[in-house]
């Protein structure tokens, strides 16, 4: 993806991106794989401490992610292009699902993790929605997009068929899905940071 370079709004919102966007990207990257590893590990510490430790960990990273999305969404706006509404949903819905884990920790402790998994499945599917119109990314927008609604729906499926054995195995899924999307993060802020 080759981004404006000439003076114009949208070559300084470009270049604006490649230095914000790229710190940005790569905290979420970062964030991602560390809650990914958290919460491959989580297992053997008990029930109490993977309630807190999932609860906690998803809801700083929700928050923060829907923060640098709804912050970028802004800076869209500023600069009139279309589309940014979408972005700032996504930003909106990340930030609500993180405080509504974090407002309702022991309920999600006390349900094995059940409520805060429904949280997730309404995050997963509301942020997969809005990242199909949001094309400032391009494909990786759309394939974020659908890999959030794949999974938010696998989430609710399960959740209805086997509750108890969801937590479990919900807790290796988000693990590897935190860290794949981490990882894609990370790579495509190297590719807004190059971008010419």
């Amino acid at each position: 993806m080759s981004l404006p370079t000439s003076n114009t709004p949208l070559a300084d919102l470009a270049d604006d991106l490649r230095k914000t966007g790229f710190t940005w990207l790569l905290v979420k990257g970062i964030l991602g794989v560390i809650l990914g590893l958290i919460l491959f590990l989580a297992p053997g510490i008990g029930g109490t401490a993977i309630a807190i430790v999932v609860v906690y960990s998803l809801a700083f990273w929700l928050i923060l992610d829907g923060i640098a999305t709804s912050s970028l969404a802004w800076r869209e706006k500023r600069e009139g292009l279309k589309g940014w509404g979408w972005a700032l949903t996504s930003g909106i819905v990340s930030i609500i699902a993180g405080l509504l884990a974090v407002i309702f920790p022991v309920s999600t402790g006390a349900f094995m993790g059940v409520l805060f998994l429904w949280f997730m499945v309404i995050g997963l599917i509301g942020r997969g929605i809005a990242a199909l119109g949001d094309r400032s990314l391009g494909g990786w927008s759309i394939a974020l997009g659908i890999l959030d609604i794949i999974i938010g729906i696998w989430f609710a499926v399960a959740l209805f068929t086997d509750p108890a054995g969801m937590i479990l195995a919900a807790l290796w899924v988000a693990g590897i899905y935190a860290v794949v999307f981490g990882i894609a993060s990370i790579v495509l802020a190297f590719k807004v940071r190059k971008a010419a």
